[in-house]
Protein backbone atom coordinates (compact mmCIF):
# COMPACT_ATOMS: atom_id res chain seq x y z
CA UNK A 1 0.00 0.00 0.00
CA UNK A 2 2.77 2.40 0.98
CA UNK A 3 4.63 1.65 -2.27
CA UNK A 4 1.46 2.32 -4.29
CA UNK A 5 1.00 5.72 -2.63
CA UNK A 6 4.66 6.56 -3.22
CA UNK A 7 4.34 5.76 -6.93
CA UNK A 8 1.17 7.81 -7.19
CA UNK A 9 2.70 10.82 -5.47
CA UNK A 10 5.81 10.55 -7.63
CA UNK A 11 3.66 10.58 -10.77
CA UNK A 12 1.73 13.57 -9.51
CA UNK A 13 4.88 15.56 -8.78
CA UNK A 14 6.27 14.66 -12.21
CA UNK A 15 3.11 15.95 -13.88
CA UNK A 16 3.28 19.09 -11.75
CA UNK A 17 6.86 19.70 -12.84
CA UNK A 18 5.92 19.26 -16.48
CA UNK A 19 3.06 21.73 -16.15
CA UNK A 20 5.31 24.25 -14.41
CA UNK A 21 7.90 23.84 -17.14
CA UNK A 22 5.26 24.57 -19.78
CA UNK A 23 4.13 27.64 -17.88
CA UNK A 24 7.69 28.96 -17.81
CA UNK A 25 7.95 28.22 -21.51
CA UNK A 26 4.85 30.32 -22.16
CA UNK A 27 6.19 33.19 -20.03
CA UNK A 28 9.43 33.30 -22.04
CA UNK A 29 7.60 34.69 -25.04
CA UNK A 30 9.58 36.40 -27.81
CA UNK A 31 9.95 40.17 -27.91
CA UNK A 32 7.21 41.85 -29.93
CA UNK A 33 9.13 43.61 -32.72
CA UNK A 34 7.52 45.27 -35.72
CA UNK A 35 9.00 47.16 -38.66
CA UNK A 36 8.29 50.84 -39.27
CA UNK A 37 8.64 52.32 -42.78
CA UNK A 38 12.17 51.97 -44.17
CA UNK A 39 14.35 55.05 -44.41
CA UNK A 40 14.29 56.64 -47.85
CA UNK A 41 17.71 55.33 -48.78
CA UNK A 42 18.24 51.78 -50.05
CA UNK A 43 21.58 51.42 -48.26
CA UNK A 44 20.76 52.78 -44.83
CA UNK A 45 23.27 54.49 -42.57
CA UNK A 46 25.80 53.81 -39.86
CA UNK A 47 26.07 56.32 -37.05
CA UNK A 48 22.89 58.31 -37.81
CA UNK A 49 21.73 61.10 -35.54
CA UNK A 50 18.48 59.93 -33.93
CA UNK A 51 15.98 61.18 -31.38
CA UNK A 52 12.47 62.37 -30.74
CA UNK A 53 10.87 65.74 -30.11
CA UNK A 54 7.17 66.32 -29.74
CA UNK A 55 5.44 63.80 -31.96
CA UNK A 56 8.31 63.56 -34.43
CA UNK A 57 10.87 60.77 -34.81
CA UNK A 58 13.99 62.36 -36.31
CA UNK A 59 16.84 60.48 -38.04
CA UNK A 60 19.56 62.46 -39.80
CA UNK A 61 23.04 62.20 -41.27
CA UNK A 62 24.98 58.97 -41.01
CA UNK A 63 27.51 57.31 -43.27
CA UNK A 64 27.54 54.42 -45.77
CA UNK A 65 29.39 52.92 -48.72
CA UNK A 66 27.68 53.71 -52.07
CA UNK A 67 30.45 51.62 -53.64
CA UNK A 68 30.78 48.44 -51.56
CA UNK A 69 33.65 48.29 -49.10
CA UNK A 70 34.75 44.93 -50.53
CA UNK A 71 35.17 46.63 -53.92
CA UNK A 72 37.39 49.33 -52.45
CA UNK A 73 34.60 51.86 -51.93
CA UNK A 74 35.08 54.86 -49.65
CA UNK A 75 32.80 55.78 -46.77
CA UNK A 76 30.51 58.73 -47.58
CA UNK A 77 28.94 60.99 -44.95
CA UNK A 78 25.40 62.35 -45.44
CA UNK A 79 23.31 65.36 -44.40
CA UNK A 80 19.72 64.30 -45.12
CA UNK A 81 17.05 64.66 -42.41
CA UNK A 82 14.22 62.14 -42.17
CA UNK A 83 11.11 62.76 -40.06
CA UNK A 84 8.38 60.24 -39.27
CA UNK A 85 5.09 61.41 -37.77
CA UNK A 86 2.48 59.21 -36.04
CA UNK A 87 0.31 57.33 -38.50
CA UNK A 88 2.51 58.15 -41.51
CA UNK A 89 3.45 55.34 -43.89
CA UNK A 90 6.58 57.05 -45.18
CA UNK A 91 9.32 59.39 -43.97
CA UNK A 92 9.50 63.07 -44.79
CA UNK A 93 12.79 64.14 -46.35
CA UNK A 94 12.69 67.86 -47.03
CA UNK A 95 15.70 69.27 -45.13
CA UNK A 96 19.40 68.74 -44.61
CA UNK A 97 21.84 69.22 -41.75
CA UNK A 98 24.21 72.21 -41.73
CA UNK A 99 26.89 69.75 -42.92
CA UNK A 100 27.29 65.99 -43.43
CA UNK A 101 27.66 64.39 -40.02
CA UNK A 102 27.69 60.97 -38.34
CA UNK A 103 28.73 59.20 -35.14
CA UNK A 104 27.55 62.04 -32.89
CA UNK A 105 26.26 61.58 -29.35
CA UNK A 106 22.51 62.27 -29.27
CA UNK A 107 19.96 62.69 -26.47
CA UNK A 108 16.26 63.50 -26.64
CA UNK A 109 15.08 66.28 -24.30
CA UNK A 110 11.88 68.31 -23.87
CA UNK A 111 13.56 71.08 -25.88
CA UNK A 112 14.66 68.87 -28.78
CA UNK A 113 17.37 66.41 -29.77
CA UNK A 114 20.80 67.45 -28.50
CA UNK A 115 23.61 66.50 -30.90
CA UNK A 116 27.18 66.54 -29.58
CA UNK A 117 30.34 66.15 -31.63
CA UNK A 118 30.55 63.65 -34.46
CA UNK A 119 32.66 63.40 -37.58
CA UNK A 120 32.69 63.73 -41.34
CA UNK A 121 35.17 62.51 -43.94
CA UNK A 122 37.77 65.05 -42.88
CA UNK A 123 37.61 65.67 -39.15
CA UNK A 124 36.11 65.05 -35.71
CA UNK A 125 34.08 67.86 -34.15
CA UNK A 126 33.27 69.17 -30.69
CA UNK A 127 30.39 71.52 -31.39
CA UNK A 128 26.85 70.87 -30.20
CA UNK A 129 23.43 71.89 -31.43
CA UNK A 130 19.74 71.29 -30.85
CA UNK A 131 17.37 69.80 -33.42
CA UNK A 132 13.76 70.65 -32.56
CA UNK A 133 10.53 69.82 -34.38
CA UNK A 134 8.41 72.90 -35.07
CA UNK A 135 4.91 71.43 -35.29
CA UNK A 136 3.40 74.67 -36.56
CA UNK A 137 5.89 75.02 -39.41
CA UNK A 138 6.24 71.25 -39.85
CA UNK A 139 10.01 71.46 -40.01
CA UNK A 140 13.18 70.89 -38.00
CA UNK A 141 14.79 74.00 -36.52
CA UNK A 142 18.33 74.29 -35.18
CA UNK A 143 19.90 76.07 -32.23
CA UNK A 144 23.62 76.25 -31.43
CA UNK A 145 24.75 75.05 -28.01
CA UNK A 146 28.06 75.53 -26.15
CA UNK A 147 30.94 73.54 -27.59
CA UNK A 148 32.17 70.45 -25.80
CA UNK A 149 35.61 70.95 -24.15
CA UNK A 150 37.04 68.30 -26.49
CA UNK A 151 36.54 66.92 -29.97
CA UNK A 152 34.54 63.71 -29.84
CA UNK A 153 33.06 61.05 -32.13
CA UNK A 154 31.67 57.63 -31.19
CA UNK A 155 30.80 58.96 -27.73
CA UNK A 156 27.40 58.76 -26.09
CA UNK A 157 24.84 61.04 -24.46
CA UNK A 158 21.81 60.70 -22.19
CA UNK A 159 19.32 63.22 -20.81
CA UNK A 160 17.65 63.59 -17.44
CA UNK A 161 15.03 66.25 -17.99
CA UNK A 162 16.79 69.30 -19.39
CA UNK A 163 20.27 68.16 -18.29
CA UNK A 164 22.35 66.35 -20.90
CA UNK A 165 25.24 64.06 -19.91
CA UNK A 166 27.93 63.27 -22.47
CA UNK A 167 30.78 60.76 -22.64
CA UNK A 168 33.74 61.55 -24.88
CA UNK A 169 34.65 59.06 -27.60
CA UNK A 170 37.64 59.54 -29.88
CA UNK A 171 39.29 62.93 -30.42
CA UNK A 172 40.67 62.44 -33.94
CA UNK A 173 40.00 60.23 -36.95
CA UNK A 174 42.26 57.61 -35.33
CA UNK A 175 40.48 55.22 -32.96
CA UNK A 176 43.63 55.00 -30.84
CA UNK A 177 43.27 58.68 -29.81
CA UNK A 178 40.56 58.62 -27.15
CA UNK A 179 38.96 61.82 -25.88
CA UNK A 180 37.73 60.49 -22.54
CA UNK A 181 35.85 62.82 -20.22
CA UNK A 182 32.33 63.07 -18.84
CA UNK A 183 30.31 66.30 -18.77
CA UNK A 184 26.84 67.69 -18.24
CA UNK A 185 25.04 70.63 -19.84
CA UNK A 186 21.93 72.21 -18.31
CA UNK A 187 19.77 73.47 -21.17
CA UNK A 188 18.12 75.92 -18.76
CA UNK A 189 21.50 77.38 -17.75
CA UNK A 190 23.55 77.43 -20.92
CA UNK A 191 25.79 80.15 -19.51
CA UNK A 192 27.45 77.50 -17.31
CA UNK A 193 28.56 75.55 -20.36
CA UNK A 194 29.69 71.94 -20.09
CA UNK A 195 30.56 71.01 -16.50
CA UNK A 196 33.14 68.27 -15.96
CA UNK A 197 32.04 65.30 -13.85
CA UNK A 198 33.88 62.32 -12.33
CA UNK A 199 34.74 59.79 -15.03
CA UNK A 200 33.62 56.20 -14.79
CA UNK A 201 35.97 53.57 -13.33
CA UNK A 202 37.85 51.40 -15.76
CA UNK A 203 39.72 52.28 -18.95
CA UNK A 204 38.81 55.08 -21.34
CA UNK A 205 36.79 53.87 -24.32
CA UNK A 206 34.61 54.70 -27.29
CA UNK A 207 31.41 53.09 -28.62
CA UNK A 208 30.14 52.68 -25.06
CA UNK A 209 26.50 51.70 -24.46
CA UNK A 210 24.43 53.97 -22.20
CA UNK A 211 20.87 54.28 -20.92
CA UNK A 212 18.84 55.96 -18.18
CA UNK A 213 16.94 53.92 -15.59
CA UNK A 214 16.10 54.15 -11.89
CA UNK A 215 18.44 52.55 -9.39
CA UNK A 216 17.14 50.27 -6.60
CA UNK A 217 16.42 53.36 -4.44
CA UNK A 218 14.37 55.04 -7.17
CA UNK A 219 16.90 57.66 -8.32
CA UNK A 220 17.15 58.17 -12.07
CA UNK A 221 20.72 57.19 -12.93
CA UNK A 222 22.93 56.75 -15.98
CA UNK A 223 24.15 53.25 -16.83
CA UNK A 224 27.23 52.53 -18.93
CA UNK A 225 28.09 49.15 -20.44
CA UNK A 226 30.88 47.73 -22.61
CA UNK A 227 32.69 49.84 -25.23
CA UNK A 228 36.11 49.29 -26.75
CA UNK A 229 39.66 50.52 -27.02
CA UNK A 230 42.00 50.21 -30.00
CA UNK A 231 45.78 49.96 -30.00
CA UNK A 232 48.46 49.08 -32.53
CA UNK A 233 50.80 46.08 -32.47
CA UNK A 234 54.57 46.50 -33.07
CA UNK A 235 53.92 45.28 -36.62
CA UNK A 236 51.36 48.02 -37.16
CA UNK A 237 48.25 45.83 -36.97
CA UNK A 238 45.23 47.00 -34.96
CA UNK A 239 44.41 45.37 -31.66
CA UNK A 240 40.90 45.63 -30.22
CA UNK A 241 39.96 45.32 -26.56
CA UNK A 242 36.24 44.81 -26.06
CA UNK A 243 35.06 45.64 -22.55
CA UNK A 244 32.40 43.70 -20.66
CA UNK A 245 32.20 45.85 -17.53
CA UNK A 246 29.22 47.89 -16.33
CA UNK A 247 28.75 50.99 -14.17
CA UNK A 248 26.02 53.23 -12.76
CA UNK A 249 26.32 56.99 -12.21
CA UNK A 250 24.29 58.77 -9.53
CA UNK A 251 23.67 62.45 -10.42
CA UNK A 252 22.76 63.20 -6.80
CA UNK A 253 25.93 61.73 -5.29
CA UNK A 254 28.07 62.44 -8.39
CA UNK A 255 29.64 59.02 -7.94
CA UNK A 256 29.92 55.70 -9.77
CA UNK A 257 28.97 52.17 -8.73
CA UNK A 258 30.50 49.05 -10.26
CA UNK A 259 27.86 46.61 -11.53
CA UNK A 260 27.83 42.99 -12.65
CA UNK A 261 29.82 42.24 -15.79
CA UNK A 262 28.04 41.21 -18.95
CA UNK A 263 27.10 37.51 -18.94
CA UNK A 264 28.89 34.51 -20.41
CA UNK A 265 26.82 33.35 -23.40
CA UNK A 266 27.17 30.95 -26.29
CA UNK A 267 27.80 32.54 -29.68
CA UNK A 268 24.71 31.85 -31.81
CA UNK A 269 26.52 32.41 -35.10
CA UNK A 270 27.96 28.86 -35.24
CA UNK A 271 31.38 29.77 -36.60
CA UNK A 272 34.58 27.79 -36.52
CA UNK A 273 36.52 28.79 -33.44
CA UNK A 274 33.66 30.13 -31.33
CA UNK A 275 34.47 27.53 -28.67
CA UNK A 276 37.53 29.65 -27.85
CA UNK A 277 35.14 32.22 -26.35
CA UNK A 278 32.88 29.78 -24.49
CA UNK A 279 34.02 30.98 -21.06
CA UNK A 280 34.21 34.69 -21.89
CA UNK A 281 31.70 37.43 -21.15
CA UNK A 282 29.65 38.73 -24.08
CA UNK A 283 30.76 42.23 -25.24
CA UNK A 284 28.17 44.60 -26.74
CA UNK A 285 30.46 47.22 -28.24
CA UNK A 286 28.62 49.90 -30.28
CA UNK A 287 25.20 48.50 -29.30
CA UNK A 288 22.28 50.71 -28.33
CA UNK A 289 20.14 50.51 -25.20
CA UNK A 290 16.90 51.78 -23.69
CA UNK A 291 14.96 51.42 -20.43
CA UNK A 292 12.29 48.72 -20.40
CA UNK A 293 9.63 48.79 -17.73
CA UNK A 294 10.50 50.09 -14.28
CA UNK A 295 13.58 48.03 -13.54
CA UNK A 296 15.26 46.75 -16.70
CA UNK A 297 17.49 48.02 -19.49
CA UNK A 298 17.50 46.31 -22.87
CA UNK A 299 20.60 46.30 -25.05
CA UNK A 300 20.27 45.63 -28.76
CA UNK A 301 22.88 43.71 -30.76
CA UNK A 302 26.49 44.91 -30.46
CA UNK A 303 29.91 43.88 -31.69
CA UNK A 304 31.80 41.18 -29.82
CA UNK A 305 35.01 41.90 -31.76
CA UNK A 306 35.72 38.18 -31.83
CA UNK A 307 36.07 37.73 -35.57
CA UNK A 308 37.78 40.97 -36.63
CA UNK A 309 41.24 39.39 -36.63
CA UNK A 310 42.32 36.02 -38.01
CA UNK A 311 44.59 33.52 -36.27
CA UNK A 312 47.64 35.49 -37.51
CA UNK A 313 46.40 38.71 -35.93
CA UNK A 314 45.51 40.27 -39.29
CA UNK A 315 42.21 41.97 -40.07
CA UNK A 316 39.88 39.52 -41.80
CA UNK A 317 38.36 40.19 -45.18
CA UNK A 318 34.93 41.81 -44.54
CA UNK A 319 33.32 39.17 -46.75
CA UNK A 320 34.11 36.36 -44.31
CA UNK A 321 33.22 38.23 -41.13
CA UNK A 322 29.80 37.40 -39.70
CA UNK A 323 26.86 39.73 -39.28
CA UNK A 324 26.47 41.34 -35.88
CA UNK A 325 24.47 39.11 -33.55
CA UNK A 326 20.80 40.03 -33.19
CA UNK A 327 20.82 39.20 -29.49
CA UNK A 328 18.86 41.36 -27.02
CA UNK A 329 20.09 41.37 -23.42
CA UNK A 330 18.23 42.61 -20.36
CA UNK A 331 19.90 44.07 -17.28
CA UNK A 332 17.85 43.98 -14.06
CA UNK A 333 18.77 47.02 -11.97
CA UNK A 334 17.21 45.57 -8.81
CA UNK A 335 18.92 42.18 -8.96
CA UNK A 336 22.14 43.44 -10.64
CA UNK A 337 21.82 40.56 -13.07
CA UNK A 338 21.83 39.97 -16.83
CA UNK A 339 19.67 37.66 -18.92
CA UNK A 340 19.30 36.77 -22.57
CA UNK A 341 15.98 38.45 -23.45
CA UNK A 342 15.59 37.21 -27.03
CA UNK A 343 16.31 38.40 -30.55
CA UNK A 344 15.63 41.41 -32.73
CA UNK A 345 14.85 41.00 -36.46
CA UNK A 346 18.24 42.35 -37.59
CA UNK A 347 21.36 42.91 -35.50
CA UNK A 348 22.75 46.44 -35.93
CA UNK A 349 25.47 48.58 -34.36
CA UNK A 350 26.39 52.30 -34.36
CA UNK A 351 22.85 53.57 -34.09
CA UNK A 352 20.56 54.79 -31.33
CA UNK A 353 17.54 53.32 -29.53
CA UNK A 354 14.88 55.95 -28.83
CA UNK A 355 11.42 55.83 -27.27
CA UNK A 356 8.62 56.98 -29.56
CA UNK A 357 4.87 56.38 -29.51
CA UNK A 358 5.04 53.58 -26.95
CA UNK A 359 7.89 51.82 -28.74
CA UNK A 360 11.66 51.48 -28.58
CA UNK A 361 12.80 52.38 -32.10
CA UNK A 362 16.16 51.30 -33.54
CA UNK A 363 16.63 53.14 -36.83
CA UNK A 364 19.00 51.86 -39.52
CA UNK A 365 22.55 50.94 -38.43
CA UNK A 366 25.39 48.69 -39.56
CA UNK A 367 24.65 44.96 -40.01
CA UNK A 368 28.12 43.85 -41.21
CA UNK A 369 31.39 45.66 -41.87
CA UNK A 370 30.59 48.17 -44.61
CA UNK A 371 26.93 47.12 -44.93
CA UNK A 372 24.01 49.13 -43.53
CA UNK A 373 20.26 48.60 -43.48
CA UNK A 374 17.38 51.02 -44.14
CA UNK A 375 15.14 49.01 -41.81
CA UNK A 376 13.59 50.70 -38.78
CA UNK A 377 12.87 48.18 -36.02
CA UNK A 378 10.40 48.88 -33.22
CA UNK A 379 9.76 47.03 -29.96
CA UNK A 380 6.44 47.67 -28.24
CA UNK A 381 6.64 48.98 -24.67
CA UNK A 382 2.98 48.08 -24.03
CA UNK A 383 2.55 44.62 -22.54
CA UNK A 384 -0.50 42.87 -23.92
CA UNK A 385 -3.18 41.66 -21.51
CA UNK A 386 -4.39 38.15 -22.31
CA UNK A 387 -8.10 37.79 -22.93
CA UNK A 388 -10.17 35.11 -21.18
CA UNK A 389 -10.07 33.10 -24.41
CA UNK A 390 -6.28 33.36 -24.60
CA UNK A 391 -5.90 32.38 -20.97
CA UNK A 392 -8.21 29.42 -21.54
CA UNK A 393 -6.18 28.39 -24.59
CA UNK A 394 -2.98 28.48 -22.54
CA UNK A 395 -4.52 26.26 -19.83
CA UNK A 396 -4.27 22.91 -21.58
CA UNK A 397 -4.98 19.24 -20.94
CA UNK A 398 -1.93 18.61 -18.77
CA UNK A 399 -2.84 21.59 -16.58
CA UNK A 400 -6.36 20.23 -16.06
CA UNK A 401 -4.97 16.77 -15.25
CA UNK A 402 -2.64 18.16 -12.57
CA UNK A 403 -5.39 20.35 -11.11
CA UNK A 404 -7.80 17.41 -11.05
CA UNK A 405 -5.28 15.09 -9.42
CA UNK A 406 -4.46 17.65 -6.76
CA UNK A 407 -8.17 18.14 -5.98
CA UNK A 408 -8.76 14.37 -5.87
CA UNK A 409 -5.84 13.84 -3.53
CA UNK A 410 -7.05 16.60 -1.21
CA UNK A 411 -10.52 15.03 -1.13
CA UNK A 412 -8.91 11.66 -0.51
CA UNK A 413 -7.02 13.03 2.48
CA UNK A 414 -10.29 14.36 3.90
CA UNK A 415 -12.13 11.09 3.38
CA UNK A 416 -9.25 9.06 4.78
CA UNK A 417 -9.23 10.91 8.09
CA UNK A 418 -13.02 11.35 8.28
CA UNK A 419 -13.46 7.59 8.37
CA UNK A 420 -10.89 7.26 11.14
CA UNK A 421 -11.99 10.15 13.32
CA UNK A 422 -13.73 9.13 16.54
CA UNK A 423 -12.86 12.00 18.87
CA UNK A 424 -12.04 15.70 19.02
CA UNK A 425 -8.34 14.83 19.13
CA UNK A 426 -8.73 12.82 15.92
CA UNK A 427 -10.54 15.74 14.29
CA UNK A 428 -7.95 18.39 15.19
CA UNK A 429 -4.73 16.35 15.40
CA UNK A 430 -5.55 13.17 13.41
CA UNK A 431 -4.61 11.14 16.43
CA UNK A 432 -1.06 12.45 16.03
CA UNK A 433 -0.57 9.78 13.36
CA UNK A 434 -0.45 11.69 10.07
CA UNK A 435 0.92 9.57 7.18
CA UNK A 436 3.96 10.87 5.33
CA UNK A 437 2.06 11.37 2.08
CA UNK A 438 -0.67 13.41 3.76
CA UNK A 439 1.90 15.61 5.48
CA UNK A 440 3.69 16.09 2.16
CA UNK A 441 0.52 17.13 0.35
CA UNK A 442 -0.35 19.52 3.16
CA UNK A 443 3.06 21.15 3.05
CA UNK A 444 2.90 21.33 -0.75
CA UNK A 445 -0.54 22.97 -0.66
CA UNK A 446 0.55 25.49 1.96
CA UNK A 447 3.66 26.44 0.01
CA UNK A 448 1.77 26.72 -3.27
CA UNK A 449 -0.77 29.05 -1.69
CA UNK A 450 1.93 31.13 -0.01
CA UNK A 451 3.98 31.43 -3.19
CA UNK A 452 0.89 32.43 -5.16
CA UNK A 453 0.01 35.26 -2.78
CA UNK A 454 3.64 36.37 -2.53
CA UNK A 455 3.79 36.57 -6.33
CA UNK A 456 0.75 38.86 -6.65
CA UNK A 457 2.64 42.13 -5.86
CA UNK A 458 5.51 41.16 -8.15
CA UNK A 459 3.09 40.31 -10.97
CA UNK A 460 1.26 43.61 -10.52
CA UNK A 461 4.54 45.53 -10.53
CA UNK A 462 5.91 43.71 -13.56
CA UNK A 463 2.77 44.16 -15.64
CA UNK A 464 2.11 47.81 -14.79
Amino acid sequence: MRARWAKGLTLFLALLGAAAGRAQERDASPLAFTLLPDLLDPLGFGGPLAGTHGEALIVAGGANFPTPLVDGGAKVWHDRIFVLLPGADTWRNEQVLPRPLAYSACASTPKGVVVVGGSDAEAVYGDAFLMAWDSAEQRVVFEDLPELPTLSAFGSAEALGSVVYTFGGKATKSETDLAGGFWKLDLDRLELGWVALPEHPGPARLKMVTAVQDDPEGEACIYLFSGSQTSTSPEGDPRFEMFTDAYRYSPEAESWTVLADLPVLEDPRDLAGEEAFSAECWPINAACAAPFGKSEILTFSGSTGRYILDERGKVRDPRVRPAFANRVLAYDVLADRWRDAGEMPVGVVTTRAVQWQGQIVVASGEVKPGIRTPRVQALSLVQETLSDEALSANFRTLDYVVLGLYLALMLGVGAYFARRGTSAEDFFLAGRKIPWWAAGLSVFGTQLSAITFMAVPATAYGSD
